[in-house]
């Protein structure tokens, strides 16, 4: 059994709420649109203390807890020549949230006003972000790198494995989605 279909399932009953809440909230001739928008366009979900951010192709959505009022898009990803930047994770580390995109890592920090600054060597496709105790561990198509000190320091590669999809720690061990 793949260790991680729990957490999956999770993930997408957390995003059906999401998608219910926000359906409530709009009225019925934009609610069609919307939808769909994010329904085919959802990245990631990362819920802490105060908020729950959606990753998706069309910015960075955040809703405030309890679930109730208005998402904000509260950040829309420069286009890079003709394409859109996706967001494909998202993980917050004290008071910075670290954002994965298909143009590299992004950190953004509280109060999250202002724009998130890119940080880090990578320019590429960010499929992988998790921490596990103070470590950042970032999966990139140029490998995994390990960031022991992400409020200062330098990330390392620790693996030169092109990640397409997932990185997570469970169990003490890393899960590793690969092309």
């Amino acid at each position: 059994m793949n260790p991680s279909t729990p957490q999956r399932i999770l993930l997408l009953a957390a995003f059906t709420l999401l998608l219910l809440t926000l359906c409530q909230q709009l009225d019925a001739s934009e609610q069609n649109l919307r939808v769909d928008v994010f329904k085919d366009a959802m990245r990631a979900v990362y819920e802490s203390d105060s908020y729950v951010w959606v990753g998706t192709r069309n910015g960075l959505y955040r809703w405030s807890k309890p679930l109730t009022g208005e998402a904000q898009n509260v950040w829309t990803p420069p286009k890079v020549a003709t394409e859109r930047v996706e967001i494909r994770k998202i993980v917050q580390i004290q008071s910075s949230l670290w954002i994965g995109t298909t143009v590299g890592l992004f950190r953004w920090e509280a109060p999250w006003i202002g724009e998130p600054q890119h940080v880090g060597p990578f320019t590429s496709f960010v499929d992988g972000l998790t921490l596990s105790g103070t470590t950042l561990w970032i999966g990139t198509s140029g490998g995994i790198f390990r960031w022991d000190a992400p409020q200062s320091g330098a990330p390392v590669l620790a693996l030169p494995l092109s990640i397409n999809g997932d990185l997570q720690f469970k169990d003490g061990q890393m899960w590793i989605a690969t092309d």
